[in-house]
């Protein structure tokens, strides 16, 4: 039987991620892409971001921060995830690439010694 106080999310159905967390990182990354400034564009790409990199780090997110923040939990651990990495989602993504690049470039390096610190 169907809970009334709590409706099925459809997004979560057909995709598998809630609503609220979706809302969530385009709200993070729209304060980014406002933040960041730029075309508008520039502003778009940032917030659209933004939202794909938080879509797929939250769940990580969750289990990083999770044990630091024992005070929230459940839901409103998964809504400040996602927004945060709305937010800083452009630059987790300018980092992973990054990382890629040095790791393309000398590999057994990277896993030697960790990444190079951005100069």
């Amino acid at each position: 039987m169907a809970d009334p106080f709590h409706p099925p999310d459809p997004l979560q159905a057909l995709i598998g991620v809630k609503a609220s967390v979706v809302a969530a990182s385009f709200f993070g990354g729209l304060v980014s892409a406002t933040i960041s400034g730029g075309s508008i564009l520039q502003r778009a790409a940032t917030a659209v971001v933004g939202c794909i990199t938080s879509i797929y780090l939250t769940p990580l997110a969750i289990e990083v921060v999770g044990p630091w923040f024992t005070a929230v939990q459940g839901s409103q651990l998964e809504h400040a995830s996602a927004f945060m990495c709305g937010l800083l989602g452009m630059s987790i993504a300018t980092g992973l690439y990054h990382l890629g690049r040095q790791f393309r470039k000398r590999p057994l390096d990277l896993l030697e010694r960790g990444p190079k610190p951005s100069a």
